[in-house]
């Protein structure tokens, strides 16, 4: 049975990029660019209840390239 509902690779790969753009147009620094990237994920995981962004279902993609766009540390 194939599972469409979940993220292909190309659509985890967006929201990679989107995220390291992100933490990127925040900070330079790279110690900090690492606690953001935490944040960041973590903040994915929250709120689509996921234990990885890999989780994500496909139907959420939207919202998370949203949520990573407005999203402020």
């Amino acid at each position: 049975m194939e599972q469409t509902n979940l993220l292909g690779p190309g659509e985890k790969r967006r929201i990679q990029i989107g995220v390291t753009r992100r933490v990127f147009e925040i900070t330079d620094d790279k110690k900090e660019a690492a606690r953001l990237f935490e944040k960041l994920y973590r903040e994915i995981k929250n709120q689509f209840g996921v234990h990885t962004y890999k989780d994500v279902k496909r139907k959420d993609l939207q919202s998370v390239i949203q949520l990573i766009e407005k999203w402020s540390p």
